[in-house]
Formats: C-alpha cells, sequence, structure tokens
C-alpha cells in the first residue's frame, strides 16, 4: 500500500492522466453501435475501428504532450503547492491512460462482433494488474508502471489472438 504522501500524489497525477482515458471515451460508445450494424448487414468495419484508434491515440498523445510542455508550477496552480511532485507521474499515467483508452476501442469492436476473447483478456490484465499492486506496489510511479505493464500485456495479447487487431485491420477489412 502506499503512504499518504504518495497516495495523494497518484491522486492528484492521475486526475490529470484520466483525461487521456474519458477524452476518447466518448468515441468508443459512439464505435459500438456502428460496428455492430456494419458486422449485422456484413460490411467491413475498417474504416470505422482505425479512424476510432486513431483518434483516440491522437487524443491521448495530444494529452500526453500537453503535459509534458506544461510547467510544473501548473500542477501547484490546481492542486496546490503540496502536491507539486505529482508533475512526473502526469504524463507517464496519461501515456498509460492512452493505452487503456485504445484497448476501450478494441473492447467495443470485439463485443460488438460477438468475439469473447477480450473478455479474458481484461480479466487476465485485471488479475495481473492486482497481483502486481498487491506485491509490488509501494511507490506512486510503481503503480504507474504496474499498471502500465498490465495494459501492454493486454493490447499485446490481444494483438496476437483477436480477429480485430490492429495489424489485422491495417492488412485488410474485417467481415464477420
Amino acid at each position: 500500500m502506499l503512504n499518504p504522501t504518495d497516495a495523494g500524489l497518484y491522486s492528484s497525477a492521475a486526475l490529470l492522466g484520466k483525461i487521456a482515458l474519458y477524452a476518447p471515451s466518448a468515441l468508443a460508445l459512439v464505435l459500438l453501435p456502428k460496428v455492430t450494424s456494419r458486422l449485422q448487414a456484413g460490411l467491413d468495419v475498417r474504416g470505422p475501428a482505425l479512424l476510432t484508434l486513431a483518434a483516440t491515440l491522437g487524443t491521448g498523445l495530444l494529452v500526453t504532450a500537453t503535459i509534458l510542455v506544461a510547467p510544473p508550477s501548473l500542477v501547484s496552480l490546481v492542486f496546490g503547492a503540496d502536491y507539486r511532485a505529482a508533475y512526473v507521474l502526469a504524463a507517464p499515467i496519461a501515456a498509460v491512460m492512452t493505452l487503456a483508452s485504445l484497448l476501450q476501442v478494441h473492447i467495443m469492436v470485439t463485443l460488438a462482433s460477438g468475439e469473447r476473447s477480450a473478455i479474458w483478456i481484461v480479466a487476465g490484465a485485471a488479475l495481473l494488474q492486482i497481483m502486481g499492486l498487491a506485491l509490488l506496489a509501494h511507490t506512486a510511479l510503481q503503480v504507474v508502471l504496474i499498471t502500465g505493464v498490465a495494459m501492454a500485456t493486454a493490447m499485446i495479447v490481444y494483438e496476437v489472438v483477436s480477429p480485430f487487431s490492429t495489424r489485422r485491420l491495417l492488412r485488410r477489412g474485417v467481415h464477420e
């Protein structure tokens, strides 16, 4: 468990980083019915899926870059001087949340298709994260790293097993 100081630093940095998760969430929610109807009609889902992935990645990179170029004093202004040290966590959290957003888009496409592999992948990533946090997390940075490893692992497994992986979408259209 984190000590109170690290917990406070993580919480304030996570608030900034979550913008990278929640900003593109609406895109993923809009994607689900579009992909579902296209799959039911036997149409290609490549266009909407790739467009949503690109917009999600772009939003996450923009948020992460904005945090990187923002002065550390911005954290002090928003959260108070006691939380200035949270600045070093904000960009890594935004990058991890970008991975989570991309995974969310993939989950929406997979659920629309009726494919169940994403459920097991996300469950495995959650278990990995829980175990990592319980056994290894003693600092706020370790929490970010463990979460990043869980998200990256889920994305790699998804890319290997899913018929709707980014590499497959880029190679050709996907029909169900």
